[in-house]
């Protein structure tokens, strides 16, 4: 049984409603990090597969987050042995600076809430992003962001605010700025703890938890769909590349086609239907 590893930063940013799916998969996973008094190792000997969640520190706040250097090591390490990866906010913030990119504030403003996505091209023959619609919504919270890509990196998605929402590293690695994992319940106590940070946002706490509600079904379905193609890759990782390592558009779109873990048709009609 393949292992996976889990850094959560803080007590209310787990895995969210990722937690169910997980259970049902044959695979081994292991929680670690601040928010659980256990510490971050110092390599992913014994783990086959990554992730880091998100949280409020900026990647390389260490002053506040003193675990992040592991972090930062433990992603280092899973882009060397080419395991798969999912870098969630912060999480994708970490593979952009370890991969040479830049983290800085928000350029044009904090997202919160619920987001219009548009995909790239490049995401049509993505493993997890291959199958949706070239609009998706998802729940953000951040108030920093990716302003630029590591080299060699693939964007697959932005919005209007945040010009890097999602990208690829490699054959292996993903980061996503937005919170796949994340429902209303979950939300609802980010904008009870941090009334702050909707006001520097703008937004009523309100306005925020309706809107997310109302759209808890269509996020199950489309960011459940794309968790379980990662936790695929994860469940099978065997130092064999997710996509071929020199791969085009058509190779893409062929790999997408060949890989058995696919958004079932009622998922990707409520996808297009709710957007």
């Amino acid at each position: 049984m393949n292992r996976l590893l889990v850094v959560q930063h803080e007590a209310d940013a787990g895995i969210g409603q990722f937690a169910a799916r997980l259970a049902s998969v044959d695979l081994a996973v292991e929680t670690v990090g601040a928010a659980t008094r256990r510490a971050v190792p110092a390599s992913l000997d014994g783990f086959d597969a990554l992730i880091v969640l998100g949280g409020a520190p900026q990647p390389t706040d260490d002053d506040a987050a003193p675990w992040l250097p592991r972090v930062r090591s433990l992603v280092a390490d899973a882009i060397d042995r080419e395991a798969p990866y999912l870098g969630v906010c912060l999480g994708a913030q970490v593979l952009a600076v370890v991969a040479g990119g830049t983290v800085a504030p928000a350029r044009v403003r904090p997202e919160v809430g619920l987001t219009d996505i548009v995909l790239d091209p490049e995401a049509k023959g993505d493993p997890l992003f291959g199958g949706l619609p070239e609009r998706v919504r998802a729940v953000e919270w951040h108030f920093d962001e990716v302003i630029e890509l590591p080299d060699g990196a693939v964007r697959l998605g932005g919005s209007e605010a945040c010009e890097h929402q999602a990208f690829r590293l490699g054959t292996h690695a993903w980061g996503v700025q937005f919170h796949p994992e994340l429902l209303s319940e979950g939300l609802s106590r980010w904008v009870r703890d941090s009334p702050d940070s909707l006001r520097r946002a703008g937004l009523s706490a309100d306005q925020v938890l309706e809107l997310v509600a109302s759209k808890d079904r269509y996020l199950q379905a489309v960011w459940g769909a794309f968790f379980d193609r990662w936790v695929h890759l994860a469940a099978r990782a065997d130092g064999s590349p997710a996509l071929p390592r020199r791969h085009s558009a058509r190779s893409e779109e062929r790999a997408q086609s060949q890989n058995p873990v696919r958004s079932d048709p009622a998922t990707r009609k409520l996808a297009q239907d709710d957007v």
